[in-house]
């Protein structure tokens, strides 16, 4: 399955902010939920798959909630019942091809999405 076009992705992925802070705005500091907004301008300005990456990958920092500094595997959002993994979750699975843009073996976080 190759990927959808960058335009269809962005709305995608800006949707999946938007929703996120809808559903789960409450449980942010304002701090975060600035940083929120920058995330959102970054994934509406991509204009490429490569600059989607980056926003989405600012994206599940940002919603990451344990005490690592890395991004959490979402293999282990039942361990963890996150409002926000939970979306993610469910996200990833209506999505696959966030996996796709997400996953690359070049980085040590490469298999955070298997």
């Amino acid at each position: 399955m190759g990927l959808p076009s960058v335009a269809v992705m962005k709305q995608d992925l800006a949707c999946l902010v938007t929703r996120t802070v809808s559903e789960c705005g409450n449980e942010f500091s304002d701090e975060r939920l600035d940083y929120f907004k920058e995330v959102y301008s970054e994934i509406m300005s991509a204009s490429d798959y490569k600059s989607l990456r980056a926003g989405m990958q600012k994206f599940l920092v940002v919603i990451e909630f344990s005490s690592k500094k890395r991004v959490i595997c979402i293999r282990r959002r039942a361990k963890y019942p996150h409002k926000t993994m939970l979306l993610l979750s469910a996200y990833l699975k209506e999505h696959p091809y966030v996996k796709s843009l997400l996953c690359d073996n070049t980085e040590k976080s490469g298999p955070w999405l298997h």
